[in-house]
């Protein structure tokens, strides 16, 4: 733990690049932005790292970056505070800020976006988690005033506000969200799940494949879109439960695939708590019964590329839900699509060895899954695990040295396939005459 005079408790960097990965950033406290970590005009890349009990007296209580682009990814922020700024978690001005794989949890703004505040830098999030975090003003999960907002296979919950949208809040920023869970959040003014500036000025939002539900607010409980002129909604294939304070018309299934409900008859989505079902974020998992199963468009399951728009040649078909890994995002059940929000209901992917290959190439095709691959996907999942082995027996697996140790981070156990039919081993290289001396 340190104090710094001024930006950066933990630490400060401007002008240059910075990698952070494998770390713990816990206890430091700015006297201005930043009190994990302040970037001026840099480029920062934060992986594997947990970030938590920061706290800044402007904004940023776990990391302020100005003006670069900020990248983490497979990282917790969790319990850091901005005292009189906003982002609790992380705090943006101008730079693209790039989020994936992550669990940003009970952080709290005095000012805007409890969890992650943008001026009008664009924020991109992917497969993460947003949750519990609170905002004394607007975006009680995340705030935005002009940046863009691009949300994508991820969970947002339990936010609260005590002013206006609880789980997000935009100005005049435009707002994508695919495949997202956005419930139970909290407003103490406006827009429970997400609430729009009434400003007489266009908006535009997309909402795809995603589930709006159980949401809180005085106005517009899980929706508040002002009708201000120019504004556009493209909203398909998702459940809102309650269009009260929107111009969203109920309907139990509309034109576009979408299932709202009103005030009178809300629509109920059968989801249950926040919890963990597998992968390295909580989820909400959906009852069989939920309308929203089977139900959400799969031409629609993009990740919509840099540009963060649909089309722009730079799209790709989502392979996974929030879980990552095996979980894949489309599982057909009772009808011809996956389910809408961040979990595609499936069972347990089960963690097999079928390739003797040392390799790790983000390929899990069946044939293509090493032990080195399957050992990563285990230590990311919150749960204890079991791998097996499905090989030509006897089976030799050799480990490349340059890939790194094998490292178990939690609980697992291995399931072999029986005595003196499988050996794991390094392999070895011969020094060379001048190494031998």
């Amino acid at each position: 733990m340190q104090e710094a005079g001024y930006h950066g408790g933990g630490i400060y960097a401007a002008n240059g690049d910075v990698t952070i990965t494998g770390s713990t950033i816990s206890g430091n406290e700015s006297k201005g932005d930043g009190g994990g970590i302040y970037s001026y005009k840099g480029s920062v890349a934060i992986s594997n790292t947990t970030i938590t009990g920061n706290k800044a007296d402007y904004g940023g209580g776990g990391v302020f970056n100005y003006e670069g682009d900020l990248t983490i990814t497979t990282s917790v922020i969790t319990s850091n505070s901005a005292d009189y700024g906003s982002g609790g978690g992380v705090g943006n001005t101008s730079g693209r800020l790039t989020i994936s794989g992550t669990r940003i949890t009970g952080n709290q703004a005095v000012g805007d976006g409890g969890g992650v505040a943008t001026n009008n830098g664009i924020v991109d999030i992917f497969q993460s988690l947003i949750a519990d975090n609170s905002s004394s003003f607007d975006g009680g999960g995340i705030s935005s005033a002009i940046g863009a907002v691009i949300v994508n296979n991820s969970t947002i919950s339990g936010n609260s506000a005590t002013g206006r949208g609880g789980g997000i809040q935009t100005d005049a920023a435009a707002v994508r969200l695919v495949h997202v869970t956005l419930a139970m959040n909290t407003a103490g003014i406006s827009g429970g799940g997400i609430g729009v500036n009434d400003d007489s000025t266009a908006k535009s939002m997309l909402i795809y494949n995603s589930i709006i539900t159980l949401n809180t607010g005085p106005i517009g409980p899980d929706l508040h879109v002002p009708g201000d002129p120019g504004t556009v909604l493209d909203i398909q294939s998702s459940l809102i439960s309650d269009n009260t304070d929107s111009t969203l018309v109920a309907s139990s299934g509309d034109a576009n695939g979408n299932v709202i409900g009103s005030t009178a008859s809300p629509i109920d989505a059968k989801i249950s708590p926040l919890a963990n079902n597998g992968g390295a974020t909580n989820t909400h998992d959906l009852d069989y019964t939920s309308p929203a199963t089977d139900a959400a468009n799969l031409a629609l399951s993009l990740n919509f590329g840099a540009d963060g728009n649909i089309g722009g040649g730079d799209d790709t078909a989502l392979t996974a839900d929030q879980r990552a890994g095996l979980y894949s995002r489309s599982v057909i059940g009772l009808s011809a699509g996956p389910d809408m929000g961040a979990l595609e209901k499936q069972a347990r992917p089960s963690l097999v060895v079928d390739t003797t290959a040392d390799i790790i190439n983000g390929d899990l095709s069946p044939g293509d899954r090493s032990l080195r691959e399957m050992l990563a996907l285990a230590n990311g999942d919150l749960g204890d695990d079991q791998i097996s082995f499905s090989l030509s027996l006897p089976a030799i697996i050799t480990l490349e040295p340059s890939l790194g140790s094998l490292l178990v981070e939690e609980n697992l156990s291995f399931a072999g396939p029986g005595a003196d039919l499988l050996t794991i081993c390094l392999l070895y290289t011969s020094p060379s005459p001048r190494d031998r001396g």
